[in-house]
């Protein structure tokens, strides 16, 4: 991978865009802080490369809630967490400016109970295919450590995490997760196929802060040079 693509990467990964909402949904009349608190959260992610960084209209529908539309969300987006009414969920992707009701290029069915927190994540297979992959993330207690969550969303083969040098994470497929417990510091995280320990990027200081969980979503390309690495730190509750 050439050092412009890297450098690239590293940037990516530190600077996260903000999804902003086609139209925003307002709030029931009467609603208080334990409606709050019911309320699911959801984050949505594009991680599938293109030209033009490849915009997509993201659709969220919902019997109570009705329709939310994200328009023209780029390649690298991480949205969220978005606070949900609990329910049956239907996500929908489509090409920019492609009529609301059309076949998506992506789609999936979620169910979001109440307080749950979960990730949509449009990604690439390790094959190349486009696909659509729901995560729950775990916010509970860390005791004052750090939970850190690898997410291979990525066209590429089993990697292996490395940190220091030596591997924390191991044999990590697309589209599977792995967490892992560790004090707050800072870290030198390198990324390197499976059973090696040549990095195919990085190695990058990530700085973990305590009661936090921070989740790496490595998405893109790694033959196509566009393998990038997204970062979203959520507290603990």
């Amino acid at each position: 991978m050439k050092k412009f693509t890297i450098l690239k990467a590293v940037v990516a990964a530190l600077i996260v865009p903000t999804l902003v909402a086609g139209s925003a949904l307002a709030a029931p009349a009467g609603h208080d802080a334990r409606d709050s608190r019911l309320k699911a959260k959801l984050t949505l992610v594009h991680g599938v490369p293109g030209a033009d960084g490849f915009p997509v209209d993201i659709s969220l529908y919902s019997f109570d809630a009705g329709i939310q539309q994200f328009k023209a969300v780029t390649f690298g987006t991480v949205a969220g967490p978005l606070k949900e009414a609990p329910g049956i969920y239907w996500v929908a992707v489509r090409a920019a400016g492609a009529p609301r009701f059309s076949s998506p290029l992506l789609s999936s069915w979620l169910y979001l109970a109440p307080g749950v927190n979960k990730s949509v994540v449009a990604h690439l297979a390790a094959d190349g295919t486009p696909r659509l992959d729901v995560y729950r993330n775990d916010v509970s207690s860390t005791g004052g450590q750090s939970r850190v969550v690898v997410r291979h969303d990525a066209e590429a083969p089993a990697v292996d995490i490395l940190a220091g040098g030596a591997p924390v994470i191991s044999d990590l497929k697309n589209p599977r997760q792995a967490t892992i417990t560790v004090p707050d510091g800072t870290y030198p995280i390198a990324v390197a196929p499976a059973g090696s320990t040549t990095p195919v990027f990085g190695p990058v200081d990530l700085t973990f802060a305590p009661n936090t969980v921070t989740i790496v979503y490595a998405v893109g390309s790694l033959s196509g040079g566009s393998f990038t690495p997204l970062v979203q730190v959520l507290p603990t509750r």
